[in-house]
């Protein structure tokens, strides 16, 4: 992010340092200093902050080395987020169509997909709105469509 500086962005990081040493150490990098006034360290979320959090934001970033089937990013493509993360767990499976999934710890990877969403408005809208359409996918409506053909079956 400290190399994206020419952009007017903001940064909520959401969820609780496990460490807080590590948080401090994160804290002195001269990159975070560099770009310290547009980020907010928001702690745990609660569900009522959340909607605003994620209904005033346009990328969830979910840069993860480990996942199984990311919860925080089904909350967000029901608020038609674009979405920025890792190809692991079951992100390959459920969110490849509507974005490009990054090798964990891939930063030049994450640097470039960020400018792009950030420098090309299209292109932020077209995943914003791939991102609404494929949560349809996830609503009980359509698990109930999924499921209720393997019950008559039993």
């Amino acid at each position: 992010l400290s190399k994206l500086n020419d952009r007017n962005w903001c940064l909520n990081i959401a969820g609780e340092f496990i460490n807080n040493d590590f948080k401090k150490k994160v804290m002195q990098f001269p990159a975070y200093i560099s770009i310290k006034d547009s980020v907010n360290f928001l702690g745990y979320i609660l569900d009522t902050y959340k909607d605003d959090l994620l209904g005033n934001n346009d990328i969830l970033v979910l840069p993860s080395y480990a996942e199984g089937m990311p919860i925080s990013l089904l909350e967000a493509i029901s608020y038609g987020n674009a979405i920025v993360t890792t190809d692991v767990g079951a992100n390959q499976t459920h969110f490849s169509s509507i974005c490009n999934l990054l090798q964990p710890g891939d930063i030049i990877g994450l640097k470039s997909e960020l400018s792009e969403l950030l420098n090309d408005i299209t292109l932020l809208n077209k995943r914003k709105n791939q991102a609404l359409e494929l949560a349809h996918r996830f609503t009980f409506d359509a698990f109930k469509e999924q499921i209720t053909p393997i019950y008559k079956t039993i």
